[in-house]
């Protein structure tokens, strides 16, 4: 009796384009859908994806009918509110900040925004099946929500120019015919089993030359009991091509192997030639782009990294990014270790947002290939860092108290790991000062250095320094 003809019914906040009468579109189970998205939104976040009184009625309705414009995911929403209204938010939700992004940040995402598509053929069909999305992501499955993929976005070009695209797919389907399929398919399937034939001779060759170069020290054969291991594979170095049979993907992976322990062992001029050897072999047999000319890319990163060329780092990291995520899938487990490089890296430009997107990336993959919890910290444990170096010691501190005790479970009090994690958490104490308990870790990560690494370690001295200096300001106090 009250309603005007054509006026919406429904919580502008709440409504779906279709219901604000700005399509013309009948309502239908698609539109709850839309406003339970809305809901759950805000259930996570604690702000609506586009809030009426933020924006104005007008800047309202503009945004909700404008299909080409998207609100932000939750985890993006969030990262942008107050950082006092996100720490009251997370602790409504007996979580931190940092976690809540997190736990948002992928799936959740995901299904929020199927279920708020503006394209309501795109959304959930029923309150139901949205129901069962969230029941999957709550029992660790793959859930159904996905972005919108290169399909979707084909289709709405298709749509836009119907007449031209009709007549080329018309001349293609006539040149090409249906064999092409066929064609393609079996190509890949033919890839698929020559590149795992390939791996496997690889793997034996690489296995016989490390294995006959580590028993050189052996006293009863090879160099003598007086030869170290580095000097085993320095003396192996002159004829790898001959040991590995003349193999060349197998001299590939067995001068990446080597010149990972080079770096490791500080003698970076050795490992860049064994390297850059490495990714010229992979590049001759496999062309500019695959898995393997990725890895050898990664590890001259890592290399740059070691050195302190951090704008090198960062173009190697990016290209094996790309390239792995190209060859190998946006999830694959080595894409993630091609985004924790990048971060680091990204780190020490002190690009920290750019930092806490590759890590944040990084950390979804790996919870989602199922990595084990000391991978799992180690990304917590760089997101504190940035979080710290922003000046969100409220962001950094949970994790860093994660991490440590991450660490104190897999590999005990006494680990070198452990004593690291205390020394990134005290400096976070101090800042929320907490002088005490600072004081107390910095003096167990001495005790730690102290019985693995001697009195003379430098990390050993760091830690004397940090805990120097926390000392005399509480005196100034």
């Amino acid at each position: 009796l009250v309603t005007q003809f054509g006026q919406a019914l429904g919580t502008p906040a709440y409504m779906s384009p279709e219901q604000a009468g700005a399509t013309g579109l009948d309502v239908d189970s698609r539109t709850d859908v839309y406003s339970l998205g809305v809901t759950l939104y805000e259930l996570l976040v604690g702000r609506l994806p586009i809030d009426p009184r933020e924006v104005g009625p007008q800047g309202f309705l503009a945004q909700l009918v404008m299909k080409e414009t998207d609100p932000p995911t939750p985890s993006t929403r969030f990262s942008t509110l107050d950082r006092d209204f996100q720490a009251a938010i997370a602790r409504f939700r007996q979580t931190d900040p940092g976690s809540l992004k997190n736990e948002v940040h992928g799936d959740l995402d995901w299904i929020v925004m199927k279920a708020m598509d503006k394209d309501r053929e795109r959304r959930y069909e029923t309150p139901n099946a949205l129901a069962a999305d969230l029941e999957r992501h709550l029992a660790h499955e793959a859930v159904l929500a996905r972005p919108p993929s290169a399909t979707y976005r084909a289709g709405k070009f298709v749509r836009r120019h119907r007449w031209g695209v009709g007549v080329v797919a018309a001349l293609v389907a006539l040149v090409m015919g249906f064999s092409v399929v066929t064609s393609v398919q079996a190509s890949r399937i033919a890839r698929a089993r020559d590149r795992a034939q390939v791996e496997a001779a690889n793997a034996e060759a690489v296995l016989d030359f490390m294995t006959e170069t580590l028993s050189a020290p052996d006293p009863r054969e090879g160099l003598g009991l007086d030869v170290t291991v580095m000097e085993a594979i320095d003396a192996a170095v002159e004829d790898i091509s001959e040991k590995v049979g003349g193999v060349l993907n197998a001299e590939a992976a067995a001068r990446a192997v080597i010149g990972n322990l080079y770096r490791q062992y500080g003698r970076y001029s050795e490992a860049r030639d064994q390297l850059e050897t490495s990714l010229e072999l992979r590049r001759q047999i496999h062309g500019p782009s695959h898995p393997e000319v990725a890895e050898s890319l990664d590890l001259l990163a890592d290399l740059e990294l070691a050195e302190g060329h951090y704008q090198s780092a960062d173009t190697l990291f990016r290209t094996a990014v790309e390239m792995r995520r190209h060859e190998l899938g946006p999830s694959d487990y080595w894409v993630a270790e091609s985004l924790v490089g990048l971060g680091i890296t990204q780190k020490e430009l002190e690009q920290y947002d750019e930092a806490e997107d590759s890590f944040l990336e990084a950390l979804d993959i790996r919870e989602r290939t199922g990595a084990v919890a000391l991978r799992i910290s180690e990304l917590w444990d760089n997101l504190a860092t940035v979080y710290y170096h922003q000046g969100e010691v409220d962001l950094a501190e949970p994790l860093y108290r994660r991490t440590l005790a991450i660490r104190r479970t897999e590999l005990g009090s006494e680990s070198i790991l452990v004593a690291q994690s205390l020394n990134n958490l005290a400096p976070t104490l101090e800042a929320l000062e907490k002088y005490t308990e600072a004081e107390s870790l910095y003096r167990e990560a001495m005790n730690i250095y102290r019985e693995s690494v001697g009195p003379e370690s430098g990390h050993l001295a760091n830690t004397m320094v940090n805990l120097a200096i926390l000392l005399a300001e509480e005196l100034n106090e």
